[in-house]
């Protein structure tokens, strides 16, 4: 489905959820901070299916082996999903735009020498 549904897609879904549930008034856009804080409550809850894994349970939730945890999981990163889409376009972001750019920023840092020295905190403990 993700190769077939495009972020405008998502967006208009999520107004018409807005709407449907009379959330966000007229144009069913919520306010946009009470989205950011409504997605650090949904991160928590999405954390709290990771609190815990030893590695192997984590290598078995990789492989597709704990299908009743993935699916939690994917309810909570939907819900993560739908206030991010709802923040952006409460700020009229293009999500598209915004992504892509930062993607740009992030290989810039990996071609900078000093940026791992000068920011540690984003290299400790990362593979690949």
């Amino acid at each position: 489905m993700d190769s077939k549904t495009t972020i405008q897609d998502l967006k208009d879904a999520v107004r018409d959820m807005c709407q449907y549930r009379g959330w966000g008034g007229e144009k069913a856009i919520q306010n946009p901070q009470k989205m950011a804080m409504a997605m650090t409550i949904e991160l928590g809850e999405l954390m709290e299916h990771f609190a815990w894994l030893d590695n192997t349970q984590l290598e078995d939730l990789v492989a597709g082996n704990m299908p009743g945890r993935k699916s939690h999981i994917a309810e909570e990163l939907a819900d993560i999903l739908i206030d991010a889409i709802q923040l952006a376009r409460g700020l009229d972001i293009d999500v598209s735009e915004a992504m892509l750019r930062k993607i740009e920023i992030v290989k810039k840092r990996q071609d900078d020498p000093d940026y791992g020295r000068t920011h540690p905190h984003l290299y400790s403990d990362r593979e690949g």
